[in-house]
């Protein structure tokens, strides 16, 4: 990776840039610029690198699934919600968008159903503590304190540490009391 700090971002950037013009087939050059865009805090410009990416290949499913992400957190659901459809369009057996999708659909608390489904899904394919999580707040959102709690709890014994994981705990355990 091309380090990027604080003083040299944008150069690092540039250097970013020469290198997808000539290597374009070079789908991490995007991933690191928008990552080098994104801890400067330009999601605008994080948001952009994605969309270079995807433009070079239409099929890029991480590429909707991280642009997503960055729609997220520039609270453009509407827009999050499309990428992640896409992504789990283009990769129907990965668990990662079905997650990220799940965590967007409870945290509006919207499409419950749908986002349980999701959320079921990527835990069967990959048991990742993350995806626990996420199914834990689903089953938060529908009132399944119980269900919710056994998955919260078994992500928190595989990953005590995770900052996600710790937040959903504490919103889960907090409704306990």
């Amino acid at each position: 990776m091309i380090e990027g700090k604080l003083g040299e971002r944008q150069a690092a950037a540039a250097r970013y840039l020469v290198l997808i013009k000539h290597e374009p087939d070079y789908m991490d050059a995007y991933v690191q610029l928008a990552n080098l865009h994104e801890m400067s805090g330009d999601l605008a410009a994080a948001e952009q690198a994605f969309t270079m990416g995807i433009q070079h290949e239409p099929g890029w499913a991480p590429g909707y699934l991280w642009r997503g992400k960055i729609y997220q957190k520039q609270g453009a659901s509407d827009t999050a919600e499309t990428d992640f459809r896409r992504a789990i369009q283009l990769a129907p057996n990965v668990p990662f968008p079905k997650e990220a999708l799940a965590f967007l659909l409870a945290t509006e608390n919207r499409l419950l159903v749908e986002a349980l489904s999701l959320a079921e899904a990527a835990v069967a394919s990959n048991k990742r503590p993350r995806h626990r999580a996420t199914l834990a707040f689903v089953y938060y959102r529908l009132n399944r304190v119980s269900d919710a709690r056994r998955e919260i709890e078994t992500a928190f014994a595989e990953s005590p540490k995770d900052p996600y994981i710790l937040k959903v705990r504490s919103q889960i355990l907090k409704t306990e009391k």
